[in-house]
């Protein structure tokens, strides 16, 4: 998930399947669990690794 951009009572996301949504900010707080920076890099280091992998298993079945 990336959030696009926060106001002053929401915040604005769009998830890794391209939809996008709105929530409160209270109620993201309550949705989402805060992580640090450094889980948050190894979270996306996991994602773009397993991204690798499904364009290197398509490509081997071409």
């Amino acid at each position: 998930m990336v959030i696009t951009r926060s106001t002053q009572h929401s915040v604005f996301f769009r998830r890794m399947d391209g939809r996008s949504g709105r929530v409160r900010i209270g109620e993201f707080n309550n949705l989402f669990e805060h992580i640090d920076q450094q889980e948050y890099r190894k979270i996306l280091a996991g994602t773009e690794q397993e991204m690798r992998l499904k364009k290197l298993r398509a490509m081997q079945r071409r």
